[in-house]
């Protein structure tokens, strides 16, 4: 079930900010290698004119973006048991989510995410 976060919360105005993160080993490598070869078969198709295949595209793309948030979410071995711990955005939103419940302010934390098995995790 879809819903909007307007209509399930009553929220304040957003606050954002960039915190940079960098991806803990072995996962940068990974990282890497995969970006590399997106940006080979994107540019071979852009130079030599050919079409693409936009799903493909976009797979690829939001395949980058899931690394980003953790390996787990990427990799093919279902036997394989990740920890939490290797995912650097969890472990900085762990940190986070400490300090402010230590903090004693009297409110709630919402988490979101564009994808559920990230939440899940």
């Amino acid at each position: 079930m879809r819903r909007l976060k307007t209509t399930v919360l009553d929220l304040p105005e957003k606050v954002e900010s960039v915190i940079n993160l960098e991806l803990k080993a072995p996962w940068d490598q990974l990282y890497k290698k995969n970006h590399e070869q997106f940006s080979i078969q994107f540019g071979k198709n852009r130079a030599t004119g050919n079409g693409w295949n936009s799903a493909e595209f976009f797979g690829d793309l939001v395949d980058l973006r899931q690394l980003c948030n953790h390996p787990a979410l990427v990799m093919d071995d279902p036997g394989t048991k990740y920890s939490w711990t290797e995912s650097s955005k969890i472990v900085n939103l762990v940190q986070d989510l400490k300090v402010f419940l230590r903090s004693g302010i009297n409110g709630r934390a919402v988490i979101f995410s564009e994808f559920k098995r990230f939440l899940e995790m």
